[in-house]
């Protein structure tokens, strides 16, 4: 028999088990246990590995229908909004001392200022048209990029999403598929903010709108 049958025989004996799925459900059965004992309640003549391996293929799949429920449930639920002519500035770690020390004297970055932070390097990003006063800020070594022109999308959620296996690589691969390039992304629940160049804009919406439609 072939695998893909084991697997919908298997699935069959689980489906009509309730007692079965509760405990699946509760995580209070070991996998191993329970092929073996489908195997001696229904006589199978299924090889252990393969009892155990459909059960847990089933198991992936219930985890991936929840998790699938909750993420359509959260796209018909977010609230998106835009904001046009952003630029995105790429330093060197070491210009953090330059965004601290203006926090405490000048405070040019203060409004509409947004900052991301690795070991290697930081990114900000800001308005466009602050771009020149602020980039006085930082000594000319520190800066290593500066891309103009993009747009903010603003997704709002009403729930913290990100524990949700799947949510945010759902978001960026129907991007891909609209052809939209992800500039930047900063995850910061409630609020998710993607940046995309202004040319991808109109497209980046109707991506985020069709996909609360569907």
């Amino acid at each position: 028999m072939t695998k893909i049958n084991i697997n919908r025989q298997i699935w069959n004996l689980i489906s009509q088990d309730i007692a079965i799925q509760k405990c699946m459900n509760n995580g209070v059965i070991n996998n191993r246990a329970l092929a073996k004992y489908l195997i001696k309640k229904y006589n199978l003549s299924f090889s252990l590995d393969a009892v155990l391996s459909a059960v847990r293929r089933h198991e992936l799949i219930e985890e991936k229908k929840e998790s699938s429920n909750e993420i359509e449930k959260a796209i018909d639920s977010m609230i998106i909004m835009t904001r046009s002519n952003m630029a995105s500035v790429k330093l060197r770690a070491d210009a953090f001392v330059n965004i601290a020390n203006d926090y405490l004297t000048k405070q040019a970055l203060k409004e509409n200022f947004r900052m991301v932070k690795t070991k290697e390097i930081i990114k900000v990003i800001l308005n466009q048209k602050d771009l020149e006063k602020k980039k006085e800020v930082f000594a000319p070594e520190y800066i290593l990029e500066i891309s103009p022109n993009l747009c903010e999308i603003r997704i709002t959620l009403i729930q913290d999403m990100t524990y949700v296996r799947g949510f945010l690589s759902r978001i960026t691969s129907e991007l891909a598929l609209y052809s939209v390039n992800v500039h930047d992304i900063i995850v910061g629940v409630p609020e998710i903010l993607i940046y995309v160049e202004e040319k991808d804009m109109i497209q980046a919406q109707k991506c985020l709108m069709d996909l609360r439609k569907e």
